[in-house]
């Protein structure tokens, strides 16, 4: 029992630090998107949003993308390895009754 807690930990570690990496290389992708969009603007659109409304705008959305698919990628991750855990366990238990 012990030996699966220390397995399943690792894997939460591991799918955690997976998820970390690809949010944050997919909010620095969107960051750099919204940079060169921003840069596109004309005049007029530059006149009509201030620079802090565009920074914080950006900051709070980037930052919400980033934390959403965070919590999804180690969802998506967790999932899986809980799923066969418990088909592995119930199996061990009582493979009559897990059948």
């Amino acid at each position: 029992m012990l030996v699966i807690a220390l397995i399943m930990l690792a894997a939460g570690v591991l799918g955690a630090n997976f998820a970390i990496r690809g949010s944050s290389r997919l909010a620095a992708e969107v960051r750099n998107d919204a940079f060169r969009q921003i840069q596109r603007f004309s005049f007029a659109n530059i006149d009509e949003f201030s620079t802090g409304s565009l920074i914080t705008r950006i900051t709070n959305d980037i930052t919400q993308i980033q934390n959403f698919t965070q919590t999804l990628l180690r969802g998506m991750f967790r999932s899986p390895v809980m799923l066969i855990g418990a088909l592995v366990m119930s199996f061990a238990l009582n493979p009559a009754l897990a059948a």
